[in-house]
């Protein structure tokens, strides 16, 4: 998987129905081999 940053996603974002996208590509982009790095923020 990913190395995701941060780890795990806040639950602020999490639980805000207005930022499912969000939660959704974050869970999606975590799917992504160890090479890669993901920043959200």
């Amino acid at each position: 998987m990913a190395t995701m940053h941060p780890r795990p996603l806040p639950a602020s974002v999490r639980d805000d129905s207005r930022r499912s996208a969000e939660s959704r590509t974050y869970e999606a982009l975590d799917t992504l081999d160890d090479d890669f790095h993901v920043f959200n923020g």
